[in-house]
């Protein structure tokens, strides 16, 4: 899929003669158990063989592991005493503060028994299931509270790829 994605945005590049693409990300979750590795190789193969097809276009990788919501539950932080109630309950149940340690969050939601393990569950019971409060996850917590959360869930590795690669790039853009 990555590969394709960059061919694909590299057949845009050539029909224009002013380059408007000067980065792509390439974010995909890491859940197919077992194929965590071959995922992730799979994106870093695709950034290395386009380099040396395009070597201007930067090429950003986010690997959530297991599944997004997993960031997003690392930049949880209870704003209510609602949310205080429901992240403890949730945290009893599971036995770890699923915010610190999202990347235990393995279970599928098709299976019952399963069901409380899944990050999208504990996410949806957090959040509601509203889009906004997602947002205030990333948009509100602190980026260093963020790395330091995200260590085990890719977060932090994503982090680090926009602030080497992405940030000097938008900084020299007139």
């Amino acid at each position: 899929m990555a590969k394709k994605t960059l061919t694909f945005i590299s057949m845009i590049l050539k029909q224009k003669q002013e380059r408007q693409i000067q980065a792509v990300l390439l974010i995909r979750d890491l859940d197919t158990h077992g194929q965590e590795k071959r995922r992730f190789k799979s994106l870093q193969d695709s950034r290395i063989n386009h380099k040396s097809i395009d070597s201007d276009l930067q090429v950003v990788i986010g690997a959530a592991k297991s599944k997004r919501e997993a960031w997003v539950l690392n930049g949880f932080i209870p704003q209510t005493t609602e949310e205080e109630k429901k992240l403890s309950e949730i945290k009893k149940k599971l036995k770890f503060d699923p915010c610190l340690e999202a990347h235990r969050l393995r279970g599928d939601k098709k299976y019952p028994e399963q069901r409380d393990r899944d990050a999208k569950v504990v996410l949806a019971q957090l959040t509601e299931e509203k889009f906004e409060r997602e947002q205030q996850c990333w948009t509100q917590t602190e980026l260093e509270l963020l790395r330091d959360r995200g260590q085990a869930t890719g977060l932090t590795d994503y982090l680090h790829e926009i602030e080497t690669s992405l940030l000097p790039m938008i900084a020299q853009s007139p």
